[in-house]
């Protein structure tokens, strides 16, 4: 045994130092998913705090009075001009409603800028995606899909054609400029 040690030194060294290096590299991976999850988790804890948590408050109020107005729209009953109508008239009250009320504007910019920024991290491997998804996709999801028409509308009416683009990956939503064009 002492003689095949030694004939084969270098090879058993390089061995040693590969699976080494392999023990390195899994212990260094393992570090950078904890160093993601804590920047997620960071996020997070902005997302309980204000300012956010005061903008995600202020716009769900604002969505419950918004849900008034949309109650009072005629029954669509399958009809699809009714049904048309009623489309268009909701998007122009949650168009409306943004433009007509700052705070409102201002939470939602506010909230757009939050779930941008948080896109950002997981497109640059700073967040850890499966985290941030679990902890806030659903919040960004409904945001996005309640504020589609403004979506749109600031993509063509103000012509930024990327307001929202990393809220729209992040929620996982499409939404696009035909919605807003649908009631010019």
């Amino acid at each position: 045994m002492e003689n095949w040690l030694r004939c084969n030194e270098y090879s058993v060294k390089v061995g040693i130092t590969m699976i080494a290096a392999i023990f390195g590299l899994i212990e260094y991976l393992g570090h950078l998913k904890e160093v993601r999850i804590e920047k997620t988790l960071v996020f997070y804890e902005q997302f309980l705090k204000d300012p956010i948590f005061s903008s995600r408050t202020n716009i769900l109020k604002k969505w419950e009075l918004l849900d008034v107005k949309f109650a009072q729209l005629p029954k669509a009953n399958n009809n699809q001009e009714v049904i048309t109508t009623n489309l268009k008239k909701c998007k122009e009250i949650v168009v409306t409603a943004l433009n007509n009320d700052a705070l409102f504007t201002t939470d939602t910019d506010i909230m757009f800028g939050f779930f941008d920024s948080l896109q950002v991290c997981i497109e640059n491997n700073i967040c850890d995606k499966k985290s941030a998804h679990e902890l806030m996709q659903d919040a960004a999801k409904i945001f996005f899909g309640n504020n589609c028409s403004y979506v749109a509308y600031v993509r063509f009416h103000k012509n930024i054609k990327n307001f929202g683009i990393k809220t729209e990956a992040l929620a996982d939503h499409s939404c696009n400029v035909e919605t807003y064009k649908e009631f010019v």
